[in-house]
């Protein structure tokens, strides 16, 4: 079950806690302090021993940009749009991450507040640590170069991706064995999942039942009874002469 597979992961990979929201946001081009990069207490650790960056995000912005075309506008075709981005993206800072997109370079996309879009719209790349452009790569077996990228970036950061994809295939036949061995016992504990109300075209995460990994409590042993005196013995009774 899901539940049991979390548990045996958990000694590799020790679930992360869901980040405090801070006043200042993300760190991002337009200057607003960033929330420092945190490890979870107890050892939470990866593979290779590095801390896990909880503070941090890759996103798949063509992923998240699809799914609010499909979800909310109801589009048949040309599924993306930037607006599911931009919803994503000004969650996720509220929520006090660091945000790191991924996006095809050169790609042209619907916006609802800027009609054809070739770059990531301005407002977008502001509230995000960096935007980096996947290379359009021509060829079969590059043909989710974005997917890839946006794993390899979060396994550069040791940090969360946010992508409702599987990453099954990515999980047998990443050529990197390190990366590959990172996605298969972390991903379960890193990776975040979303969706968007399809009536409000609200955007929010799936956070699951995180596991609280705890000390186990001494059981209380009870007080030691006071030891029982006995009586001391009368002495014997001279017999009359």
């Amino acid at each position: 079950s899901y539940a049991a597979r979390r548990r045996q992961l958990a000694p590799q990979c020790v679930a992360p806690p869901a980040p405090a929201a801070t006043s200042g946001g993300a760190s991002s081009s337009s200057g607003r302090t960033s929330p420092a990069m945190a490890a979870a207490p107890g050892g939470s650790v990866d593979i290779e021993g590095r801390p896990f960056d909880l503070q941090r995000v890759v996103v798949n912005f063509s992923n998240v940009g699809a799914t609010y075309g499909e979800k909310v506008l109801k589009r048949m075709t040309r599924l993306f749009d930037y607006e599911g981005v931009r919803r994503c993206v000004r969650h996720l800072v509220e929520k006090g991450f660091s945000v790191v997109g991924v996006i095809f370079e050169n790609f042209r996309a619907c916006d609802e507040q800027g009609g054809e879009m070739v770059t990531v719209p301005e407002d977008i790349k502001q509230m995000c640590e960096s935007i980096e452009l996947t290379p359009r790569i021509t060829g079969m077996h590059q043909r989710s170069a974005d997917d890839e990228m946006t794993i390899k970036c979060a396994y550069r950061r040791n940090c969360r991706f946010l992508d409702n994809d599987n990453y099954s295939d990515w999980r047998r036949t990443m050529q990197d064995a390190r990366i590959r061995a990172w996605l298969e016992r972390c991903q379960e504990l890193l990776q975040m999942r979303y969706y968007f109300d399809t009536c409000l075209g609200t955007f929010d995460t799936l956070d699951g039942n995180s596991i609280q990994v705890r000390a186990p409590q001494q059981q209380q042993q009870p007080a030691p009874s006071a030891p029982v005196r006995a009586a001391p013995a009368s002495a014997p009774q001279q017999q009359q002469q």
